[in-house]
């Protein structure tokens, strides 16, 4: 099987999306090798020995194009890395299974894919591209969303029904070792199997129904979960504030995809804070008593992180030495 990536703006995210199927396909224990092309930054790729994938990097049109046309029956998966005008190249285009466009996950990432993809359509005779969202944790809903914002954009078919979650920087990093971490690794296996579904009908226009067949009933769950990490909760609820403030939030295609709430009503919950007299803080006076917002995360010793900022804890209070919180 080939497999190609290209990105419609930053490319790291197509590089990202060829690692983690490479690490699927090895994991599955099936040889693979991502070539890249020469005008692609190298990467510093280590300790992948041993571990059934290999890195090529440097490639020109010329290779790319004797790699294609050569790999009729190929000993190994071959997933490609490529610069955008040689994932659009006729020299090669007809000898790939399946080619994807990642798309960010900006407003001005989805109409630059869906222009890329516009184009790409009329390079017959080979299949179009599909569209894999990237940087969209949250599973299901998440996918649910980027299909519908490449409606909105013209493009109603074609867009695969996983996304690529952001990846930390450690995440990133483990990529090009022979140790992925565990996150990557399921997005791998999710998005495999939906490739394999599409690679045996490149032309088709949509694997939403027939792409659940490619899954077993624990990957479909697994698909479907919300996995973002609890930084990125916050980045997208920081987001989702600075949009309602202006303004601009919710829209009907925000809820669209929400969960529906019925028989709903109001209740306060109790949530862990600190108390104690506060000193060197922005707003309040030296030496004042306060109660901080909620608290995020602590070591229960040195420092705790509220909603609102870090705190140094020096002097706990006398009756029973520290609180803990969990």
């Amino acid at each position: 099987m080939i497999i190609a990536f290209t990105g419609s703006g930053t490319h790291t995210d197509a590089t990202h999306a060829a690692l983690i199927l490479a690490h699927a396909l090895s994991a599955a224990g099936e040889p693979v090798i991502v070539i890249r092309s020469a005008e692609l930054s190298p990467l510093s790729v280590t300790e992948l020995e041993g571990s059934g994938l290999e890195v090529a990097e440097g490639a020109t049109l010329v290779d790319l194009s004797a790699t294609v046309s050569g790999a009729q029956a190929p000993a190994r998966h071959i997933v490609l890395d490529l610069a955008s005008a040689d994932f659009r190249s006729p020299a090669i285009r007809c000898g790939i299974d399946v080619r994807v466009i990642t798309v960010g996950p900006y407003a001005l990432d989805e109409s630059a894919a869906a222009a890329l993809g516009a184009d790409d359509a009329h390079l017959v005779p080979a299949a179009p591209a599909w569209y894999l969202g990237c940087r969209r944790s949250g599973g299901g809903p998440a996918a649910a969303s980027f299909a519908a914002a490449m409606a909105r954009c013209g493009q109603t078919t074609r867009v695969l029904p996983v996304v690529q979650g952001a990846l930390s920087r450690s995440e990133a990093t483990a990529l090009t070792t022979r140790h992925p971490r565990s996150r990557a690794l399921r997005t791998g296996h999710h998005l495999l199997a939906v490739l394999r579904k599409v690679a045996a009908d490149p032309f088709a226009t949509s694997v939403s129904g027939p792409a659940t067949d490619a899954l077993s009933e624990t990957e479909r769950v697994s698909a479907c979960v919300d996995e973002r990490s609890f930084p990125e909760r916050l980045r997208e609820l920081a987001d989702d504030l600075d949009a309602i403030e202006a303004g601009h939030g919710p829209t009907p295609a925000d809820l669209a995809g929400a969960p529906i709430l019925d028989n709903w009503n109001s209740e306060i919950t109790v949530v862990p804070c600190l108390t104690g007299s506060v000193s060197e803080h922005p707003n309040i006076p030296m030496g004042r008593p306060v109660r901080t917002s909620q608290v995020i995360m602590t070591d229960n010793a040195t420092w705790a992180r509220t909603l609102s900022r870090f705190y140094a804890l020096r002097i706990p209070a006398a009756a029973g030495g520290p609180g803990r919180l969990q």
